[in-house]
């Protein structure tokens, strides 16, 4: 029985002795696992530092000091203002946006307008243009000068000048004088 239980004790000592052998050798052996089962330095280091300023900021407000006190309160209020004059600036521009946006919207309607109007005058135009000199007359006569801008732009240059013949004189001569003051 003594020699079994010494058999046994001596064994226990043997295991003892290797696995503190195994722990001490581990990072020689296999220096990977051991770096996996350790935290990173850089996360210890910044808990430590967040730590640190996080103890730092519950002393000096323990601690009372006027000075630090007043130090932070004047940083939240700068903070605050930033933060204040930032809120104005990206109203403003939300503002100015949505003011584009309709100024757009507007030019937009307006294109679509007078892209209408052309092509309405770009099929007149043709239609005029079948008609003889008479028949323009009567129907050109009533018309404005713009009505005239718009068909002599529509109209190629054979018949832009039956056109200018189908015109009263002193329209026609008008419509001549705005076409010349634009060029």
């Amino acid at each position: 029985m003594k020699k079994s239980l010494m058999v046994i004790g001596v064994g226990l000592l043997a295991f003892t002795v290797s696995l503190i052998g195994s722990y001490f050798a581990m990072p020689y052996i296999a220096p990977d696992i051991v770096a996996q089962s350790q935290p990173p330095d850089s996360v210890a280091s910044d808990s430590l530092d967040q730590r640190a300023k996080l103890m730092a900021l519950i002393d000096s407000l323990n601690s009372g000091d006027p000075k630090a006190l007043f130090a932070q309160q004047t940083t939240v209020n700068q903070l605050r203002d930033s933060l204040t004059t930032v809120h104005d600036s990206l109203s403003s521009v939300q503002s100015r946006t949505s003011t584009l946006q309709a100024q757009l919207d507007e030019l937009q309607q307006r294109v679509s307008s007078l892209e209408a109007t052309q092509a309405k005058a770009a099929d007149i135009s043709n239609t005029l243009t079948d008609l003889d000199l008479r028949e323009m007359r009567a129907v050109l006569a009533p018309l404005n000068l713009s009505v005239y801008e718009s068909l002599y732009a529509q109209t190629s240059g054979r018949n832009r000048t039956r056109l200018l013949q189908a015109i009263p004189p002193d329209k026609a001569a008008r419509l001549v004088d705005r076409i010349v003051a634009r060029q």
